[in-house]
């Protein structure tokens, strides 16, 4: 479990001025797929209260190239002023949303760099027209490892 304040999402602020819990667990199925659960809650029930439940499966490509599907469901709000919605509701005013992703992580040939690209494929997604966003977030990493 890990306890972040504030809880950012891709540089987004989602929850309130409140401590987020976020329980997860995952089990490897195979040496290249991987299935997760994960989850969110600033355990209120004002207004401002936040509540997320994803799941994820993953399949290592390669060494460096992993692809990962994400369910993301994060319902409105009561501040908002938005409805809350079924866990089920992939439409324009639902809460739901699924992130396709590839990742790259160069670390097993001795590169500290990783890259990621995700891609809103399908939920709540949607360009003021109506059409289909496909919002999508890329990011690049590099790491170091400080030695004492």
């Amino acid at each position: 479990m890990d306890v972040v304040y504030p809880y950012l999402w891709r540089g987004i602020r989602l929850n309130a001025n409140k401590v987020a819990f976020q329980p997860y667990a995952s089990i490897t199925v195979s040496d290249k797929f991987t299935f997760g659960v994960w989850g969110t809650t600033n355990l209120s029930k004002d207004a401002t209260s936040y509540n997320e439940f994803d799941w994820y499966a993953s399949y290592q490509v390669s060494p460096i190239a992993k692809v990962m599907v994400s369910d993301y469901y994060y319902n409105n709000t009561k501040a908002s002023g938005l409805p809350r919605t079924s866990y089920f509701d992939y439409s324009a005013s639902g809460s739901q949303a699924i992130d396709f992703s590839v990742v790259l992580n160069f670390s097993s040939k001795g590169v500290p760099l990783d890259f990621q690209w995700n891609t809103i494929i399908a939920g709540n997604d949607f360009k003021s027209n109506g059409n289909r966003a496909y919002s999508t977030y890329a990011e690049m990493g590099y790491t170091q490892s400080i030695k004492s």
